[in-house]
């Protein structure tokens, strides 16, 4: 059975009527990997189990920053723009999601909004925090190049999916884990000890990745590899 697989989408609220948006590349590599997507928008509450019920697997991707309220800390000046429909209807659905126990991948944003539906906390602006071999993790090349490495976690699922230690992603955020979640484990590292890597620390596919996998896949089969693996598992 192929699985379905709800994305979840950003919403724009420029025009005079809102939109929903997502980068096709998120449906594409779904469907490469053997899964039928879905997009989610954020819409009624009520709605959620009807989502869960039906969907095989879940991904929480990218997009505006999480409000800083869901987890109890005020807005930094460096905060960027936040989607509070998307952040109400996504915090909802990943906490039903985790209840549930199906596979689950946060990229970027979603890995943040993953982890602060879990009781984490995060850095709202990497810069401001002055480290001192700090790298760039904003960069201005396109989603499909290359932009610095990571280091990953013997032992834990991304590693076993990725088949090695260090690999180069690609980087497209100013915030970031600081707090990681209870029964959350850290699976990746980038050079300045930013966390590019989260996972549940128990039998559960519920992985957060810091970079953009969907449009590397195409340049790295091991990138593609997380969503093969993702789709298997939500076939199981």
């Amino acid at each position: 059975m192929t699985p379905l697989i709800g994305l979840t989408c950003g919403t724009n609220y420029e025009k005079e009527t809102a939109r929903y948006f997502l980068n096709s590349t998120y449906v594409d590599v779904i469907y490469k990997a053997g899964g039928i997507p879905v997009i989610l928008p954020p819409i009624d509450n009520c709605f959620l189990t009807q989502f869960l019920n039906r969907i095989d697997g879940l991904i929480l991707t990218g997009g505006a920053d999480v409000n800083p309220l869901f987890y109890d800390e005020e807005p930094h000046l460096k905060l960027g723009t936040v989607d509070p429909l998307r952040d109400n209807f996504e915090v909802a659905l990943a906490q039903e999601a985790l209840n549930s126990g199906i596979p689950i991948i946060g990229i970027c944003r979603g890995m943040q909004l993953l982890n602060v539906v879990a009781g984490g906390k995060l850095h709202q602006d990497i810069p401001s925090l002055n480290i001192s071999n700090a790298i760039n993790h904003r960069q201005k090349a396109p989603a499909w190049s290359f932009s610095h490495k990571v280091v990953i976690e013997e032992g834990t699922r991304l590693e076993k999916i990725i088949g090695q230690k260090e690999i180069f992603v690609n980087s497209f955020h100013h915030q970031a884990v600081k707090t990681i979640a209870p029964g959350f484990i850290v699976s990746a590292r980038s050079g300045d000890g930013i966390i590019e890597a989260i996972e549940k620390d128990d039998s559960c596919f519920i992985i957060g990745v810091q970079w953009h996998p969907e449009g590397l896949s195409n340049e790295d089969s091991r990138m593609f590899a997380i969503f093969e693996s993702f789709c298997q598992a939500c076939k199981d």
